[in-house]
């Protein structure tokens, strides 16, 4: 295996590997290399999102080989110009002007890396993102994000009383499918995505992966849900039988959040509703905080919910105003595009 590239392709997928694994785990902290389609392709991991790269044309060869990622992010760090890359199966060199590293292989690990799919439907890769960073902003390890691709994909998420709650009409649609990933995977999409072209995003499913493609192409690992449909019911039931009864600008509301937790980070604020104002309050260990913005509310309501995660998905939900309805067991909080939704318990 040999080629000559420029230093910044390499480095530019050197680095979105580097967002794809994360630093939760070390042990995946390797890039792959392999021939593909006449291509060197250089492949990443978390233990469930795999991304596959493409960076120079190559002659065919049967090589193929895992290198630490932590080594080669930082021999690339100060480099420019062009590199030389040339690899025995053994070892692996790269030359840069006066520069050289050579490592010891290891075996690759993205045999089952998946590029056929049966496409389900495609998505602008900005919106897709936003969604993902809204909908798993009050997330923990551990938890997962449920997504819904039909007519529209929608995608939700529970942890700590509130749920969060996103549809959205697809660009092209051909078949439905419910896919359960985890959040830390969700976490190195939104942090990976960022710098990539906004393009459309394709999506389809494997045989045991959700395949996704736009400059790259990737796995994702979930499980398949597609029996649990039903379970949207109960979120869009209650967005058809809501009521509007109140409105706040999202600055102020933010603003009172943070406010309510002097008395700690996970303090829990209870809302209220009545006649004129929007109350917060939260007490702890004695101490007592309480704030009230003034706007018209049409009916009394009362929910409670830790202030911290709360406002972190306000931070995400867009726009400068929020709009407050009244569902049969939820408050519902949104904005006046109506594609993204809170889901706070009812007191």
């Amino acid at each position: 295996m040999k080629i000559t590239i420029h230093t910044e392709i390499l480095r530019e997928a050197i680095n979105h590997i580097d967002k794809i694994c994360g630093s939760i785990e070390p042990s995946v902290r390797y890039v792959g290399f392999s021939y593909n389609r006449g291509y060197l392709t250089l492949y990443g991991t978390d233990g469930c999102l795999s991304v596959r790269i493409p960076v120079g044309k190559i002659n065919p060869t049967t090589l193929s080989f895992n290198a630490s990622l932590d080594i080669l992010k930082a021999f690339l760090q100060d480099l420019s110009g062009e590199i030389s890359l040339y690899s025995d199966g053994n070892y692996i060199v790269l030359k840069a002007r006066s520069e050289s590293i050579k490592l010891k292989v290891d075996t690759f690990k993205f045999t089952s890396f998946e590029d056929r799919a049966e496409h389900l439907g495609s998505i602008h890769t900005g919106s897709f993102v936003n969604d993902l960073d809204f909908v798993s902003a009050h997330l923990e390890e551990g938890s997962m994000i449920d997504i819904f691709f039909h007519d529209f994909l929608k995608m939700a998420a529970e942890h700590n009383s509130i749920i969060c709650y996103t549809r959205r009409e697809m660009l092209k649609f051909s078949r439905t499918l419910a896919w359960s990933v985890p959040y830390f995977s969700v976490r190195h999409i939104v942090k990976s995505f960022k710098k990539l072209p906004q393009k459309e995003l394709h999506f389809g499913m494997g045989i045991n992966h959700l395949v996704f493609k736009s400059k790259y192409t990737y796995n994702l690992c979930g499980e398949n849900i597609s029996e649990n449909f039903t379970r949207l019911d109960l979120l869009e039931n209650e967005i058809k039988n809501a009521f509007f009864i109140a409105s706040s600008n999202l600055k102020m509301l933010r603003h009172f959040l943070r406010r309510s937790m002097i008395l700690g980070k996970y303090t829990h604020v209870k809302i209220a509703g009545k006649n004129d104002k929007l109350i917060f309050y939260s007490s702890k260990n004695g101490l007592e905080y309480k704030g009230i913005i003034k706007t018209a509310v049409k009916k009394t309501f009362y929910t409670e919910v830790p202030a911290y995660f709360f406002r972190s998905v306000l931070n995400r939900i867009g726009g400068e105003n929020i709009k407050i309805a009244l569902g049969d067991k939820f408050l519902i909080v949104t904005t006046s595009q109506h594609k993204r939704y809170i889901f706070l318990p009812l007191l």
